[in-house]
C-alpha cells in the first residue's frame, strides 16, 4: 500500500517594513506596494516618530523619503544602521537634490532610488533588500521595549517642535546661538533613547561560533574613527596563552548581543572618564583560571572607579556626566548579556586603572 505524505510548510512570520515619509498619495501608493511585498508596513511621517517606532520594534526594511528633510533627518539613517544590524534601508532622494545620495549612504543606507520612484523598480529593490534580512527576528522582552518606546515618544515630540522653532529664526546671531544649543541638546536626548533601545532589544540569545577579537577590533575601529577614543589606543585583541598567539578567540555568543555588550563596556569608560578621545585599552584574550572562558576587557588609564561605582553601573541603563550632561551607557547592557550567556562581568584595580572585564564561557 503506497502511502502519501502532506507535507505543511510553516508560515514565516510577515515582514515589518517601515515607512517614513509626509502623508500623502505617494506614501499611500508605496504603503500599498510594499504591503504587496508581502510585509506588514507602518508608517511615520518624520524622523523623531520613526526613532520612537523603531525602538519599539524593528523592522527588517526602513524606507526614508528624503523629500524636503532637514539636515538632522540623515541622522535617522545612522541611528537605524547603529540600532539595527539586520534592518534594510532604502533611501528615496528627490531627483533636484540628488548630492544627497552619497549624504545618505554614507549614513547607512544600503540603497537608494530617485523620488518618485518607478514603483516597479521599488517593488525589485524591496524584495531584494528583503531576501537578505534575518527571517526570524530576535525575541523582545515586551516591557523593555515597551519603555523604550514610551522614552522615545515622551522626548522626540518636544524635539521636533523645538528643532522647527529654531531653524526658523533666521540669521540673528543670538537665535544662531540657540539654535546650536537646541542641536546639542537633541543629539544628547537621542543618544540616551538609543541607549535605552539598545537595552530592550537585546532578546533571546542566539549563540553561535565566532571570533570575539575581530569583533573588539571592529568597534574599536568605528570608535576611534567616531573620536570617541585615541588611536594610540586601540590594542589588537590576542591570545594571551594559547600554543598560537595568532589565533583567534572564539566563543560560543549571540554576534548581536556581543557588539551591544561591547559599545555599551567601551563607551561607559569613556563616558566615566569625561576625555575625548579617551585613552582607552582594549583586548580579548582566553581566561586563564577557572572553567574555559574567552574575555573581553577594558580600562581607561588613571580612571579609578570605586566598588561602589562599579556595582551602581551594573544595574544602570544610563549614566550622565555631571559637568556636560552626555549621556552614556551604563553596566547594566554588559551584565544582561553575562547573564543571557552564563558569564560574568567582573572589576578589578589595575597598576594603571580600573579594568572592567566581561567574561563569556568557551
Amino acid at each position: 500500500m503506497m502511502r502519501t505524505s502532506v507535507i505543511v510548510p510553516t508560515p514565516r512570520p510577515p515582514r515589518r517594513a517601515l515607512l517614513v515619509a509626509r502623508k500623502g498619495p505617494a506614501r499611500e501608493a508605496i504603503a500599498r506596494l510594499l504591503g504587496r511585498v508581502p510585509a506588514e508596513v507602518e508608517c511615520a511621517g518624520d524622523p523623531f516618530d520613526a526613532t520612537a517606532r523603531f525602538a519599539e520594534r524593528p523592522a527588517d526594511l526602513v524606507v526614508v523619503s528624503l523629500s524636503g528633510w532637514r539636515r538632522r533627518d540623515l541622522g535617522f539613517l545612522g541611528a537605524v544602521r547603529r540600532r539595527g544590524d539586520g534592518t534594510a534601508v532604502l533611501a528615496l532622494v528627490p531627483d533636484r537634490h540628488r548630492d544627497l545620495a552619497a549624504a545618505a549612504l554614507a549614513a547607512g543606507a544600503d540603497a537608494y532610488l530617485p523620488e518618485p520612484p518607478d514603483l516597479g523598480e521599488l517593488d525589485a529593490v524591496a524584495r531584494r533588500l528583503l531576501s537578505r534580512t534575518p527571517t526570524d527576528p530576535p525575541a523582545v522582552d515586551p516591557a523593555l521595549a515597551s519603555l523604550a518606546s514610551q522614552v522615545g515618544h515622551a522626548v522626540n515630540n518636544p524635539l521636533q517642535v523645538l528643532s522647527l522653532l529654531v531653524e526658523e529664526g533666521g540669521g540673528d546671531p543670538r537665535t544662531a546661538r540657540l539654535r546650536d544649543g537646541v542641536r546639542a541638546e537633541a543629539a544628547r536626548i537621542r543618544d540616551a533613547v538609543e541607549i535605552v533601545a539598545a537595552y530592550g532589544r537585546l532578546g533571546t540569545a542566539t549563540p553561535v561560533r565566532l571570533d570575539v577579537g575581530a569583533v573588539l577590533t571592529e568597534r574599536l575601529a568605528r570608535f576611534t574613527d567616531a573620536g570617541l577614543l585615541a588611536p594610540a589606543a586601540a590594542v589588537a585583541a590576542h591570545r594571551a596563552d594559547a600554543p598560537d598567539p595568532g589565533g583567534p578567540v572564539e566563543t560560543r555568543a549571540d554576534p548581536a548581543q556581543l557588539r551591544e555588550a561591547v559599545d555599551a563596556l567601551l563607551r561607559f569608560l569613556a563616558g566615566a572618564c569625561g576625555r575625548r578621545p579617551a585613552p582607552l585599552r582594549a583586548r580579548a584574550r582566553l581566561g586563564r583560571t577557572g572553567r574555559p572562558s574567552v574575555e573581553v576587557s577594558a580600562r581607561v588609564e588613571g580612571l579609578r572607579l570605586d566598588e561602589a561605582r562599579v556595582q551602581g553601573a551594573l544595574g544602570s541603563v544610563l549614566e550622565v556626566d555631571d559637568a556636560t550632561r552626555v549621556p552614556y551607557p551604563g553596566l547594566a547592557v554588559v551584565a544582561a548579556v553575562a547573564r543571557a550567556h552564563g558569564g560574568t562581568v567582573r572589576t578589578r584595580e589595575g597598576r594603571l586603572g580600573t579594568i572592567v572585564t566581561l567574561a563569556l564561557p568557551r
